[in-house]
């Protein structure tokens, strides 16, 4: 199911930027320092825009994963001790009470 939908908005946003291309046919001028200028089409900018921005959210997103796989083993590690501790506790023989006069 999340496939089918991964495709229709794909497509959908496919037709939405195909449009803006035909509605936005001009060149527009981006003029960089020292000189340097690049025409380029609206359409072609917008898409170059939104590839920066999303592989600058996924990147940004990564390093949050990584961050949370790295505090999950710490604590899985810890969790593990304490299993093992809770283990040996139960294996070893229960400390004779002292006799109460």
């Amino acid at each position: 199911m999340k496939y089918i939908l991964g495709i229709v908005i794909l497509l959908v946003l496919s037709v939405f930027a195909y449009s803006v291309n035909l509605q936005n046919p001009e060149l527009i001028t981006l003029k960089y320092y020292f000189g340097i200028e690049w025409s380029i089409k609206v359409a072609t900018l917008l898409l170059c825009t939104f590839l920066v921005g999303l592989f600058v959210g996924a990147f940004v997103m990564s390093l949050s994963l990584i961050g949370q796989k790295f505090r999950t083993g710490k604590v899985s590690r810890k969790l593990k001790k304490v299993e093992r501790e809770v283990e040996s506790l139960r294996a070893a023989p229960p400390a004779q009470a002292s006799q109460e006069a």
